[in-house]
């Protein structure tokens, strides 16, 4: 009988923690100081050394990478969608350096 009791009050302190859902954070998580820390003129392999693979690897513009973020802010619970699109030249050298979702963009 104490098990029971003791099994159905483990069963409902869990029970709320059950209910909460965490967060869905999709694509690149876009930290400002990394993105800070690329400059027109450094390579490819620099590039995804900061900020990992791009979500979007375009085969029809195989000179631009798309970094996407897309999650929920947790104060104000609106979906927030930012990101980077770096283009390269031929040599695959950062050529132009685009933002958007960040505030203060470069390009909106």
């Amino acid at each position: 009988m104490m098990r029971r009791v003791r099994m159905l009050a483990l069963g409902l302190l869990l029970l709320p923690a059950a209910c909460i859902t965490p967060p869905v954070h999709q694509g690149n998580v876009l930290d400002v100081a990394k993105i800070q820390q690329i400059h027109e003129g450094d390579s490819r392999f620099e590039v995804e050394s900061v900020l990992g693979e791009p979500i979007l690897r375009d085969s029809l513009h195989p000179h631009r990478a798309n970094y996407v973020e897309d999650f929920e802010d947790p104060d104000s619970g609106e979906r927030i969608q930012r990101g980077v699109i770096i283009e390269y030249d031929n040599a695959f050298r950062v050529k132009e350096i685009r933002t958007y979702g960040f505030g203060q963009d470069k390009e909106e």
